[in-house]
């Protein structure tokens, strides 16, 4: 509804009450990318990483921050935490290898690639 204020009121309620609720926290991370608050956005969602080290979801927020920001060694890594966390998440596998093509690293992140494509393929059959 495009209600940013009250969302993010609403968010912050809830982690006054319930400050280790990461979903919510990854949330607040989420609109304050999507408000281009980067930093406070990296700032919550490393705070989700840290509690919560197997939430890929959180992860992949992370690399897509970093990849944003040109921090590529940083994106790799998360993305690289992503896949590790969950070995059929099409999304990690792209975001891996949208960082090494960056870095330039194209073997590497061709493999990547066709890793999420057959990955995306399955979804979809």
């Amino acid at each position: 509804l495009h209600e940013v204020d009250e969302a993010e009121r609403q968010l912050k309620q809830v982690l006054k009450s319930a400050p280790k609720d990461y979903r919510t926290r990854n949330n607040l991370a989420g609109l304050y990318r999507a408000t281009g608050r980067r930093e406070l956005a990296v700032q919550e969602v490393k705070t989700v990483t840290e509690m919560r080290p197997d939430y890929a979801t959180a992860w992949l927020n992370l690399g897509h921050l970093q990849a944003e920001a040109g921090q590529w060694n940083e994106a790799e890594e998360a993305f690289r935490r992503v896949v590790l966390i969950t070995p059929m998440n099409a999304a990690g596998h792209q975001g891996l290898a949208y960082a090494l093509r960056a870095q330039g690293r194209p073997e590497e992140a061709a493999h990547e690639e066709a890793q999420a494509a057959r990955l995306a393929a399955a979804i979809v059959s």
